[in-house]
């Protein structure tokens, strides 16, 4: 009998290994009122603790307006990101609403 690991331990090691990312920018109406994740976009990190990664709303965001929230947090809030969020710097990742599916957006 082979036994492998129990049902949902991969899932969970890979929101482990993601999560342990870094921090990310993420548009205030997506933190203060809850509005889903429509649109994601990895660019360099600058510090250590820098996942690099934005996740905003499409709502027409200022830059300025902002919080910053650990990946393990947008994972919560989005558990559908789980696969995409492994990308490069350059990434990008959109849906037209939240039930969508997540596109990746070829880069130019």
């Amino acid at each position: 009998m082979t036994v492998g690991p129990e049902p949902g331990a991969t899932v969970r090691a890979k929101v482990v290994a993601v999560a342990a990312h870094g921090a990310a920018i993420v548009c205030s109406h997506v933190a203060r009122e809850g509005l889903p994740i429509m649109y994601a976009q990895r660019g360099a990190p600058i510090r250590p603790e820098d996942s690099g990664w934005q996740f905003l709303c499409n709502e027409g965001v200022e830059h300025t307006d902002a919080a910053v929230w650990s990946v393990s947090e947008v994972l919560e809030h989005e558990p559908t990101l789980l696969g995409l969020l492994e990308g490069p710097p350059g990434t990008q990742v959109v849906r037209e609403r939240r039930e969508r599916a997540w596109k990746v957006v070829p880069p130019r």
